[in-house]
């Protein structure tokens, strides 16, 4: 009987982590591999987060929740005979769904807030053509993945109003300079690019302007040289369309990011063919996150039974 008990919890993790833990154990120089294992929460301990914080979770997120009650899987490398912690991908329990910022100004004069922040960002916005998470009342920021302190995954309710509920929540990261970037329109998509990273080191900067850290492009040369292809080509894409003034409206292709990319490239314009200029050995990174249709399949409620 604890046999079977325990052999349908494994089944459940591996479905619950689409396959990557046998994807990790396949990688030559990764060991230590580490899924923590999670009840779920109680459907009133979710009902609760909802009324107590006027946010309805999504059907995805929820179902996750009612699954496990938050998510560690971490894994290791081993270089020249020492062990390296390397991978990890979190997600909070929901009572660590805890709110970033929501306070206008502070009750000390001489005390500053998140809200103080908030100055000349709508004209930014404008020019962006985007609207981004706000630390004051318009925004309801929950804090989904602390990334070991050097920034923050966090799901974010927009255009929000007092006393209303809201819904239909996005996924931002917040960088350490506290400036946002988008990098899914639902946990489901966040959730899969998430795997689809292994977990690397601040792999979420590969969708900023800031770019991965030289230590962190090693690990991804290393464990994930395709996926740094693919997110360098979304970048390309992104600023050639910027530059058609198109990027207002440009969608990405899930089916090529998660499947593959395509071999075609753009032909050089005739000047560039002529005179071919010496590249440098680094390549820029991502600016920014684009927002993708595809979502992995939502986690049935029936997995909860």
């Amino acid at each position: 009987m604890d046999e079977d008990i325990s052999g349908r919890k494994n089944e459940l993790f591996q479905q619950l982590t689409l396959g990557i833990i046998k994807t990790l154990e396949k990688r030559p120089g990764i060991f230590g591999i580490s899924l923590a294992e999670k009840q779920g929460a109680d459907r009133s301990t979710v009902l609760s987060w909802e009324q107590k914080h006027s946010c309805f979770l999504p059907d995805d997120l929820k179902n996750f929740y009612l699954t496990s009650d938050g998510l560690l899987l971490t894994w290791k490398s081993k270089i020249a005979g020492a062990s390296i912690p390397v991978g990890r991908m979190e997600i909070n329990p929901v009572s660590g769904l805890t709110r970033i910022g929501g306070i206008m100004g502070s009750s000390s004069p001489g005390v500053p807030s998140l809200a103080d922040l908030e100055n000349d960002s709508d004209t930014e916005e404008e020019k962006l053509g985007e609207t981004k998470p706000h630390f004051d009342q318009r925004s309801r920021i929950f804090e989904l993945d602390p990334c070991q302190g050097y920034g923050k995954v966090c799901i974010v309710y927009k255009d929000t109003k007092p006393v209303l509920p809201a819904h239909y929540p996005e996924v931002w990261f917040l960088d350490r300079s506290l400036q946002w970037h988008f990098l899914a329109e639902n946990f489901s998509s966040y959730y899969r690019v998430m795997l689809m990273h292994l977990g690397l080191p601040q792999w979420q900067y590969s969708f900023t302007d800031i770019g991965l850290s030289p230590q962190a492009q090693q690990w991804f040369n290393h464990y994930a040289p395709i996926r740094y292809d693919l997110d360098f080509d979304s970048y390309r894409d992104l600023t050639s369309e910027e530059s058609n003034g198109q990027a207002n409206n440009m969608q990405l292709d899930s089916g090529r990011v998660f499947k593959g990319k395509s071999d075609k490239r753009k032909q050089p314009s005739n000047q560039a063919a002529k005179k071919k200029v010496p590249m440098l050995a680094g390549k820029p990174q991502p600016m920014l996150g684009q927002r993708s249709t595809g979502a992995m399949p939502q986690i049935s409620s029936k997995a909860t039974k």
